[in-house]
């Protein structure tokens, strides 16, 4: 659906725009994201509000998207598996702290987690294999690494300031969206999201999905 209709309105500009008549391609796959994002987004916010976890996903969400646009990580191959897949992951992340009671050594623990995995995966898997930016030298690779500890380090002040000025809840939501953000970029993120695309792919063409 999402394709189909990218297609129609980059034939549309293409036709009405003299400067976009050899570029249809590249309109349709701009097009196919602008509208991919905002059918997740709008999708995600509906059942969000519906299931009453909107708050913590949309910290969630913030949260994942500050590394995520950043740091990169896998991706699935097709937008029904990448959607499915979504709405899944995040709508899981944000139930649990709507769900458990989240204390403050809990809170202090997890955003302890998140600095310890961030700086080993920074370290060791950053940038990812699937980044769209290419890093050709060791500097643009040290300088990468050198932003997303700043990044880390900042997000670790604010959180551990945050902690005693709002909910413990609130605080183990951004530190998921973080945690999910780096887990994307290890070999077990990898694994895992290739796992998930391959079943809904196959589970969507009516066959048996693999293992």
């Amino acid at each position: 659906m999402v394709k189909s209709t990218s297609d129609k309105l980059a034939r549309y500009l293409a036709s009405e725009v003299e400067s976009y008549r050899d570029k249809e391609d590249v309109l349709s796959y701009g097009i196919q994201i602008i509208l991919g994002i905002s059918f997740k987004t709008i999708s995600l916010l509906l059942i969000s509000f519906l299931l009453g976890i909107h708050q913590h996903l949309v910290i969630t969400l913030i949260s994942y998207i500050t590394f995520r646009c950043i740091i990169g990580g896998t991706h699935c191959s097709t937008f029904n598996s990448c959607y499915i897949t979504t709405l899944g992951l995040f709508l899981t992340v944000s139930l649990f702290p709507k769900h458990i009671t989240i204390s403050l050594n809990l809170a202090t623990a997890s955003i302890n987690a998140v600095l310890i995995l961030g700086i080993l995966t920074t370290f060791l898997w950053i940038p990812s294999s699937n980044s769209k930016r290419k890093y050709c030298s060791l500097r643009s690779i040290n300088i990468l690494k050198i932003k997303v500890l700043f990044m880390l380090a900042l997000g670790i002040i604010i959180l551990n300031y945050l902690k005693y000025k709002v909910s413990y809840n609130y605080i183990f939501s951004s530190v998921l969206g973080v945690l999910l953000a780096f887990i994307l970029v290890t070999p077990l993120g990898y694994q895992m999201i290739n796992k998930l695309d391959l079943f809904i792919i196959n589970l969507m063409k009516g066959g048996k999905a693999n293992a």
